[in-house]
C-alpha cells in the first residue's frame, strides 16, 4: 500500500532534518519530526494492523544505518548536503519502499534434527507448510555447505553447530506474512512459531509425532542445536539466523515421526472393501509423502479454522509445547496450568476459578456422572499444587508437585485435543448444512 500525502510530507521533514556525525551516526534534528512521522504511520489502519512501535523503529533505523554505510566514515554534516542531496533522495526512496512493502512474505525454516529422512527435497503439507530436506533445496543447500558462515554465526550466538559436512537436514517450513526480523517477537516470526507449535501439539496428541528424549537430555548431542532460518521473500532474498528460544529449538530438534510410517494397501481392494483395506509400510517417496500428509490433516484443518472459539485452544496448544520444551519443571507446571485456564476458562463465570475449571474439565473428558466426579476431584487435587508453588515460590518441585505436573500435562493434552475435535466437528456440520 502506498504512503499518502501526509505520510510522505512527514517523512521528508524527518530525513531533511537528519544530521550525520563522524562514524556515520545519525542525529535527529528535533524530535518533533520523528514523532510526527511515527504517528502518521502507526495511526494509519493498514500499518497499525501490521507493526507496532518497536517494529517501526526497527524498519526506520535499520534502513537508515544500512544506507549510511555508503557515506565516507569521516563525513559530518547535514544528510541533505551529502553528494549534493543524492544520498538523501536515495534514502527517501528506500524508506518509502520499506514501509510500502508491508506486508512481506517470509519462510521460517525450523530444524527437525531427529526427523527421519523424507526421501525427497520437499513434502508439501499445505500451501504455507512443508517438510524439506536441505541437501538439494534451492535455498537451504547453499546456506549449509561447509563454506557457509553458519559455524561462525552459531558460535557467536552461543549455539553449538553440528559438523559442517552434515548438509542433509530436515526442516519444517512455515510461510508467514507481515513484518519479520531476527528479533523473535517480530510479528511474522511469532505467527510462524505459533503455527509450528500447533502442528507439534496435534502430532504429539494424535501419537503421530514423538520426542527422542535420549537425544535431548541424556547424551552429549543434546548440546548440538541448529538455529532456525528466516528467509525474507521481498525485493532481494535475505537470510537471517534465529535463536528465539534454545529450549524450543531443542524441542523441535527432538521431534520424529512415530514409526511405522504406513499407507493403506489398496492392491486387490474393491470399492466394497476399501474401508477395511490393510496398512503396510511406505516404501516409495510418493507413499512416504502421502503418509506424512495424512498424519498432518487434522492439524492443517484446525490451523485454517477461523472462529473465536479456536483462539483459546490455540493458546492451550502453545502453552503445552512451551511447557514440554522447558527444562525447569516448576515453570513447566505453571505453564500447563495456564494452558488449562486458557482452554477451560470463561470470563462470564464469577465462581471460584478452580471449581469452574474442574467442572468444565470433567464435562469435556467424561461421559458419565460417576466418571466426572472422579476426574473433577483429580483436577482439584492437582490444581492445589499450583497455589502452593505460586505463593510459596518453590524453586524445586517436591515429588507430589512432580506428580501433579505430570497429571497437568496429561489433562492439558487430553482436554485440548478433545476441544479441537469438537471444533472441527462443528465446522464439518456447518459446511454440510450450508
Amino acid at each position: 500500500m502506498q504512503l499518502h500525502r501526509g505520510q510522505l510530507a512527514a517523512l521528508e521533514s524527518f530525513i531533511g532534518a537528519l544530521e550525520i556525525r563522524r562514524g556515520r551516526l545519525p542525529k535527529i534534528g528535533g524530535n518533533d519530526h520523528l514523532v510526527t512521522f511515527k504517528r502518521q504511520i502507526l495511526e494509519a489502519p493498514h500499518w497499525r494492523a501490521l507493526i507496532g512501535q518497536s517494529e517501526f523503529y526497527e524498519i526506520l533505523y535499520g534502513t537508515i544505518f544500512s544506507h549510511l554505510s555508503q557515506l565516507p566514515e569521516d563525513y559530518a554534516g547535514a544528510l541533505a548536503d551529502a553528494d549534493g542531496g543524492a544520498t538523501l533522495a536515495i534514502l527517501k526512496d528506500r524508506l518509502i519502499d520499506a514501509f510500502e512493502s508491508l506486508p512481506r512474505s517470509y519462510d521460517l525454516f525450523i530444524p527437525l534434527k531427529s526427523l527421519q529422512a523424507i526421501h525427497q527435497t520437499e513434502i508439501p503439507i499445505s500451501n504455507e507448510i512443508s517438510i524439506v530436506d536441505s541437501e538439494n533445496h534451492s535455498i537451504l543447500a547453499p546456506l549449509l555447505t561447509p563454506s557457509s558462515p553458519i559455524e561462525l554465526r552459531g558460535l557467536l550466538s552461543g549455539i553449538f553447530q553440528s559438523p559442517s559436512n552434515a548438509v542433509s537436514r530436515r526442516y519444517l517450513r512455515i510461510r508467514a506474512s507481515g513484518f519479520g526480523s531476527d528479533m523473535p517477537n517480530s510479528p511474522a516470526v511469532r505467527d510462524a512459531w505459533s503455527t509450528a507449535k500447533q502442528l507439534a501439539f496435534v502430532g504429539i496428541a494424535s501419537g503421530k509425532l514423538s520426542m527422542k528424549h535420549d537425544w535431548l537430555f541424556r547424551d552429549s548431542s543434546s548440546t548440538v542445536v541448529d538455529p532456525a532460518i528466516l528467509v525474507e521473500l521481498w525485493n532481494t532474498q535475505s537470510t537471517k539466523w534465529l535463536n528465539p528460544d534454545l529450549e524450543v529449538l531443542r524441542f523441535f530438534n527432538s521431534l520424529a515421526i512415530t514409526e511405522p510410517i504406513t499407507v493403506l494397501d489398496l492392491s486387490g481392494t474393491t470399492a466394497q472393501s476399501l474401508l477395511n483395506a490393510p496398512e503396510r509400510e511406505a516404501t516409495t517417496p510418493d507413499e512416504f509423502a502421502r503418509a506424512i500428509r495424512m498424519r498432518m490433516d487434522p492439524a492443517i484443518a484446525f490451523i485454517h479454522l477461523d472462529t473465536a472459539d479456536a483462539a483459546p485452544v490455540r493458546a492451550a496448544m502453545e502453552w503445552f509445547i512451551d511447557a514440554d520444551s522447558n527444562q525447569n519443571e516448576t515453570v513447566a507446571f505453571l505453564q500447563r496450568c495456564i494452558g488449562l485456564e486458557a482452554v477451560l476458562g470463561s470470563t462470564e463465570s464469577k465462581r471460584d476459578v478452580t471449581e469452574r475449571l474442574a467442572d468444565r474439565y470433567a464435562y469435556l473428558v467424561c461421559t458419565t456422572a460417576s466418571a466426572r466426579d472422579v476426574e473433577r476431584k483429580r483436577f482439584v487435587d492437582m490444581y492445589k499444587h499450583r497455589s502452593e508453588i505460586v505463593h510459596g515460590r518453590a524453586m524445586k518441585l517436591s515429588e507430589n508437585h512432580m506428580r501433579a505436573s505430570r497429571d497437568a500435562r496429561q489433562m492439558l493434552l487430553q482436554v485440548t485435543w478433545r476441544e479441537m475435535q469438537n471444533l472441527l466437528s462443528d465446522a464439518r456440520k456447518a459446511r454440510i448444512e450450508s
